[in-house]
């Protein structure tokens, strides 16, 4: 029996169908084991990040200086802030230019606003397996400065709970935080997941609509005979 256009179509809609599914399993296969969300509570990372955005953190993975992460810090909440200094650095504040000293060379921060001296000069050897934190905001951000007296303001690195690298919501604001080359598993994942969902919506909707009028052609008959009872 020769194969009609409307069989041919339906089997081609199977398929796209099935694909959409392979894509859209695919794409949060990668997202949800690498990828968590944190909602930013305050503002001390302006502008790069507004109080009220969702971020998308890199779970696990190596923190280097320069990084914005998500930590579990003081009073067991979690902050976003930027490392500016890991294990084995020494973290001074500040030069003849007012700028931050790392190992004795001058961090050029131009994403940081503010007086870094806001609450005094201070000199730290950061230990193995620490950091040492500041928000972008530096005249009112609480962050390693606030806490000197306390392992020289440093946080253990496990505490970390993943390196930002995107902001989703709101829609209208999503941006990547950091380079398309170090983000590579979000932007294929993200891909995947779009994809899968537009094949499964421009194929799915058709289908919907065909089972639902199936569904009221097959309620007709049942409709009548209980009107002839009645």
């Amino acid at each position: 029996m020769p194969v009609t256009g409307v069989t041919s179509t339906r089997r081609s809609n199977r398929y796209v169908w099935i694909l959409g599914l392979i894509a859209l399993a695919a794409g949060l296969g990668v997202l949800i084991p690498q990828y968590s969300t944190h909602v930013v509570g305050t503002p001390v990372m302006g502008p790069a990040i507004h109080a009220g955005e969702r971020v998308v953190l890199r779970d696990g993975g190596e923190v280097r200086r320069n990084s914005i992460v998500a930590i579990r810090a003081w009073d067991d909440l979690t902050f976003t802030v930027r490392v500016v200094a890991v294990g084995g650095d020494e973290v001074v504040c500040c030069g003849d230019s007012g700028r931050l000293q790392v190992n004795g060379k001058e961090v050029v921060e131009p994403y940081a606003h503010g007086n870094t001296a806001a609450f005094g000069a201070f000199s730290v050897q950061v230990p193995p397996g620490r950091v040492f934190v500041l928000g972008d905001s530096r005249d009112v951000s609480v962050d390693s400065r606030s806490h000197l007296n306390d392992n020289g303001g440093t946080l253990p690195a496990d505490q970390i709970q993943g390196a930002a690298v995107a902001v989703s919501s709101p829609p209208w604001r999503a941006r990547l935080l950091t380079g398309v080359s170090e983000a590579p598993l979000l932007i294929l994942g993200l891909v995947l997941t779009g994809a899968g969902l537009v094949a499964l919506v421009v194929i799915g909707r058709p289908v919907l609509f065909r089972a639902v009028a199936g569904l009221r052609r097959r309620g007709k008959p049942s409709l009548e005979v209980d009107e002839q009872l009645v």
